[in-house]
C-alpha cells in the first residue's frame, strides 16, 4: 500500500496537472505545423480538431463584402484620439475627389447635399474631414442653393500636412547661411525655429518627421529668404530642400519624410496595357522648356557658374543643336555683408565656397527642370480589385510608385513613375 501523497498543481488559466503524469507536450505555435499534429481552424472540419492527412475535409470559404470606408467630419479643436471615432458626423457626399501631386498638391474636393439631418452644417472652415484614411483641413466652403432648404455645399480642403503653413520663420532672425550634410538634420533645424504664437484655447497638432538621406560630401545651405518663410516653403518650396537637392516628400497624416526615393514607394507596382487594365492613354512629349547649357552670374560679386551636357552626348538625344540659357543671382544683403567681411578677413576661399555652394544649388535645381524633355502619360485604368476580388496582389496606383506601361510608339516597354493621381474618395 503506497504511503505517498498524490497532489494536483496548476496556475491561474491552466488546467490542473499532477507530478505523476508525463510531461505535457508543448503547444505548437510556429507554422507550418508538423504533419503529425492535430490542428484547429474555425473554417475547417466545422471547427473541430482535424488532421491534414484525413481526406474529404469540409472547408468553408468566406467572401465578406467590404464595407465602404466612412467619410467623417471633425471639429477644428479635435485632438488626435478623436480621429479614431466617427467625429461630428458620417458624411454622405455626392462626390469626393482626392488630388495628389508628388512634392506638391494634396487636396480633397467634397460636395455634400444640404440634407434634412443637418450633416452639411458641420462642413465649415477649419473643420477636418477624414477621407480614405487621410485628414484634410477645410480651407474654403461654397454653398449652392436651389431653394432655402435644398442645394449642395462644396468644401475645398488641404491635407493636414499643410497646417505647417500656419507657422512662420522670421527672416531677420535666421539670415546666416547654415549648411547641412544630412537631410534629417536640415529638417530638424527647420522644425525647430518656427514661431506659432498660439494663445488661450488655441490648439495645434504635433507632427513627426524622418529621413535616412545623406548628402555628404555635398550639402544644402539654408537661408530664410525675404521677411520670412513657412516650414513647408523650406521643405518643398523655391530654395527648399527638395527644390535644390531633389528627393521626394511622403505624407501620412501627422507623419512626413523626405528621402531620395519616397518612403514606402514600390517598384513594379503596376503593369498597364491595352486589352487588360488600361482603358485610355494620352501621351505628351514637350521640349518647350528644354535648356542644355545653363549659366548663372552673380550680380554682386561677378562670380559665374555653369552646367552643361558633354557635347558628345547629344547624339543620344533628339536635338540638333545646343540650347543655352542664363540667369542672374542676387542674394539677400545680409549674405553679401557676410561674404565681403569674410573676404576682407582673409578667408576668401571660405567665402567663395559658400557663394558657389548656393549658386550650384540654384543652378542644379534649374537644371533638373530643364535638361530633359517632359514626357507625360495620362492614363485611365480599370480597378481589377472589383473584377477579381479573390486576388490579393493587385496593382498599386500610388504617387511615387513606379511600373510599366506598354507603348508601342516608344519601343514597347516604358518604365514610369506616378507623379499625380486623382482618386474617387467614395
Amino acid at each position: 500500500m503506497a504511503d505517498e501523497v498524490t497532489y494536483w498543481i496548476g496556475v491561474d488559466g491552466d488546467y490542473p496537472t499532477n507530478p505523476e503524469f508525463i510531461e505535457k507536450p508543448k503547444v505548437l505555435e510556429d507554422q507550418p505545423y508538423a504533419i503529425w499534429a492535430f490542428q484547429q481552424d474555425d473554417l475547417i472540419n466545422l471547427g473541430y480538431p482535424y488532421h491534414v492527412l484525413v481526406p474529404d475535409m469540409v472547408y468553408i470559404t468566406l467572401n465578406p463584402v467590404k464595407q465602404r470606408e466612412y467619410i467623417t467630419v471633425y471639429d477644428m479643436l479635435s485632438v488626435k484620439p478623436d480621429f479614431l471615432t466617427n467625429g461630428l458626423a458620417i458624411l454622405e457626399p455626392i462626390s469626393a475627389v482626392i488630388h495628389e501631386i508628388i512634392n506638391g498638391e494634396y487636396s480633397l474636393t467634397l460636395t455634400h447635399p444640404i440634407d434634412a439631418n443637418g450633416k452639411w452644417r458641420y462642413i465649415r472652415e477649419s473643420n477636418i474631414i477624414k477621407c480614405q484614411g487621410q485628414l484634410f483641413t477645410i480651407k474654403r466652403v461654397q454653398w449652392n442653393h436651389t431653394s432655402e432648404r435644398t442645394g449642395t455645399v462644396t468644401a475645398y480642403c488641404e491635407h493636414i500636412f499643410y497646417q505647417l503653413n500656419d507657422l512662420w520663420i522670421y527672416g531677420r532672425d535666421h539670415r546666416e547661411p547654415e549648411r547641412y550634410a544630412y537631410c534629417k538634420s536640415a529638417m530638424d533645424r527647420i522644425m525647430s525655429i518656427y514661431v506659432s504664437l498660439d494663445e488661450g484655447t488655441m490648439y495645434r497638432f504635433a507632427f513627426d518627421w524622418t529621413s535616412d538621406w545623406e548628402w555628404y560630401p555635398n550639402n544644402w545651405t539654408m537661408i530664410i529668404d525675404g521677411a520670412g518663410q513657412t516650414p513647408v516653403e523650406k521643405l518643398i518650396g523655391n530654395g527648399g530642400i527638395i527644390d535644390e537637392m531633389g528627393g521626394e516628400l511622403y505624407r501620412d497624416n501627422f507623419h512626413f519624410s523626405i528621402n531620395q526615393r519616397m518612403e514606402n514607394a514600390q517598384d513594379n507596382a503596376f503593369d498597364l496595357r491595352f486589352g487588360s487594365n488600361m482603358c485610355g492613354m494620352q501621351r505628351t512629349i514637350d521640349t518647350s522648356t528644354l535648356a542644355l547649357h545653363l549659366r548663372m552670374d552673380d550680380e554682386e560679386t561677378g562670380a559665374m557658374a555653369a552646367l552643361s551636357y558633354d557635347g558628345r552626348a547629344f547624339p543620344l538625344f533628339q536635338f540638333p543643336h545646343n540650347i543655352p540659357r542664363s540667369q542672374v543671382s542676387n542674394y539677400e544683403a545680409d549674405f553679401y555683408d557676410w561674404f565681403w567681411a569674410t573676404v576682407e578677413g582673409g578667408d576668401a576661399e571660405g567665402a567663395y565656397s559658400a557663394l558657389f555652394s548656393r549658386m550650384f544649388a540654384d543652378i542644379g535645381a534649374w537644371w533638373r527642370k530643364s535638361c530633359t524633355p517632359i514626357i507625360c502619360y495620362d492614363v485611365q485604368v480599370a480597378d481589377l480589385k472589383e473584377v477579381y476580388p479573390e486576388l490579393i496582389n493587385h496593382y498599386k496606383y500610388k504617387v511615387g510608385n513606379s511600373g510599366t506601361i506598354y507603348d508601342e510608339l516608344l519601343g514597347g516597354k516604358v518604365t514610369l513613375k506616378i507623379t499625380e493621381t486623382e482618386t474617387d474618395g467614395i
